[in-house]
């Protein structure tokens, strides 16, 4: 049975406190450091977290405040109302978010702890699976970067929503309620209702307590359309994520590509497990593409890993069942959830943490307590092999959280580690606008837009930097190859209205102006500038 024992509080809270001592450690080597990526939009130049806007208006916005839906029709109205308290306590201040995030990761952390236990596990291998899951480098991101606040608390209130679901004196309300926290927090919390049925589909269980957990797994289900729904009417988005993301060139991909890409990121991660070196923000593990050998042999070690993991699935699905869901939920959030259902990257850091780290963390915690029926050799060599492992990835988050502290550094190395990444290539180019350093954005801009052509932002900065440099033809050129791919996007049209400004010609920028506001659906977004007196 999945579910065989439920730990006391006392033996919880002892098994968790080093674990979550070390999620408090890591989480906070980022408190100090200011706004950078995408916390700036999300918070100091959001009308709602500023609470310019009323409540009520805010939570029918989605995450970064957009009144338009945008293309990843992100919404989260629970994070963004934790956001708005936080701005009220803390006067804006950046250091009252890091730590809200630094003390959510340590929450997390314990929840898995406390997940491991209700899995029967015994209270070190529950310990052991919450210290690992502390220290992977993949959740540096999530933590340090604020915005990363909104999939903890999703993956909080899941993990308990799991947990719920396996007791037997929870019912379906209490997981109901749970799963919607869940989904209100990050549109992530979705992920419950595959992870659910599988575990229903492996349990052993008397009749009376299978009929129980059909009923919670249809409960869960309708729980995560309803929530769909909501989002559909709030910011125009009743599915999930849908496949016109632009600076994802995994979306373009077929299903069959996908689930092959799908295969080299694992690879790729276990290669960066292996060999920790610079990580990349946000996108640190994104397609690597199939067009060289070293793709083709990440793809050739993640599929050994699966086809590994699937032998011993099966062979453990009767003697072993909870261990066979574990491998199932690492495996499918991995391949289906993100690559098909979700076109994301697959170890895209939020989705790691629900997809693929907690199944991971269990298993390699419960793979370690094993090494007690090998040799003395052998039992050494792996005792020194998982150290090796904490190391690393205790050392990898370590700098990779430092290095949110100075917006330049997070740059350099994250290009060091993903140097053909359209998106952070793109965020590359804007910072380097900011800091007045446009030959940098050109060369960034322009190596981005050379691997995404069809991305207008792209070419939006790279007219921005040309524009900087005095080179208005070649600017000129490349705002209007923006505007005929995506006039919508307001950067492209922020950028293209003020190249116009700047040389007093303001019927041409009313003009792009209104181009955006029809092809925006007849709103302007709000960071569009209206040239009109």
């Amino acid at each position: 049975m999945i579910l065989v024992t439920t730990p006391n509080v006392h033996e919880r809270r002892h098994g968790s406190t080093l674990p979550v001592l070390m999620a408090l450690a890591l989480g906070s080597v980022a408190i100090g450091s200011e706004y950078v990526y995408d916390a700036v939009i999300a918070i100091p130049a959001s009308e709602c977290v500023r609470g310019e806007l009323p409540i009520a208006e805010s939570v029918l916005r989605n995450v970064w405040c957009e009144e338009v839906p945008d293309e990843t029709r992100s919404w989260r109205p629970l994070a963004m109302l934790c956001w708005r308290l936080l701005w009220a306590l803390g006067g804006g201040a950046s250091w009252i978010f890091q730590a809200a995030s630094a003390l959510a990761y340590g929450l997390v952390t314990a929840a898995v702890v406390q997940l491991a236990r209700t899995l029967a596990c015994p209270p070190r291998v529950a310990r052991n699976a919450g210290l690992l899951f502390a220290v992977l480098a993949v959740h540096a991101d999530l933590v340090a970067s604020i915005v990363g606040l909104a999939a903890l608390g999703c993956s909080w209130f899941a993990i308990h929503a799991l947990r719920a679901s396996l007791h037997p004196g929870r019912r379906a309300p209490h997981v109901f309620a749970l799963t919607v926290l869940s989904m209100l927090t990050h549109e992530m919390g979705v992920l419950l209702v595959p992870v659910l049925w599988v575990g229903f589909a492996l349990r052993r269980i008397p009749s009376p307590r299978a009929r129980r957990a059909l009923t919670i797994c249809v409960t869960v289900t309708l729980g995560a359309l309803a929530c769909l729904l909501l989002r559909g009417a709030a910011v125009g988005a009743s599915g999930p994520t849908p496949v016109t993301w632009p600076v994802n060139p995994f979306v373009r991909m077929s299903p069959f590509e996908r689930v092959v890409d799908g295969v080299g990121l694992i690879g790729r991660y276990l290669w960066r497990g292996i060999m920790p070196g610079p990580m990349s923000i946000d996108y640190a593990f994104a397609s690597p593409g199939l067009g060289d050998d070293r793709s083709w042999a990440f793809v050739a070690l993640g599929l050994t890993m699966c086809t590994s993991l699937l032998a011993a699935a099966f062979a453990l699905r009767r003697s072993r069942p909870t261990v066979t869901w574990l491998i199932l939920w690492l495996l499918g959030s991995l391949l289906f959830i993100s690559n098909i259902l979700f076109p994301l990257p697959a170890l895209f850091g939020e989705r790691m943490l629900l997809d693929a780290s907690i199944p991971l963390s269990i298993l390699l915690a419960l793979a370690f307590e094993a090494r007690t029926r090998l040799s003395p050799l052998l039992r050494m060599t792996a005792g020194a092999l998982a150290a090796l492992l904490v190391v690393t990835q205790f050392a990898s988050f370590a700098v990779h959280a430092f290095t949110w502290r100075r917006g330049a550094l997070l740059m350099e190395r994250s290009l060091v580690a993903a140097p053909d990444n359209a998106r952070l290539l793109a965020s590359a180019a804007r910072f380097a606008i900011g800091l007045d350093m446009p030959e940098i954005a050109l060369e960034h801009a322009t190596r981005g837009a050379q691997i995404l052509p069809e991305d207008p932002i792209e070419w939006a900065l790279r007219g921005a930097a040309l524009d900087r440099l005095g080179r208005d033809a070649e600017a000129l050129q490349s705002f209007e190859r923006a505007l005929r791919l995506g006039p919508q996007h307001p950067e492209v049209a922020e950028h293209t209205i003020q190249y116009w400004l700047r040389r007093d010609d303001r019927p041409s920028a009313q003009r792009v102006y209104d181009l955006h506001v029809r092809a925006a659906g007849g709103t302007a977004h709000f960071q569009v500038t209206n040239p009109s007196p």
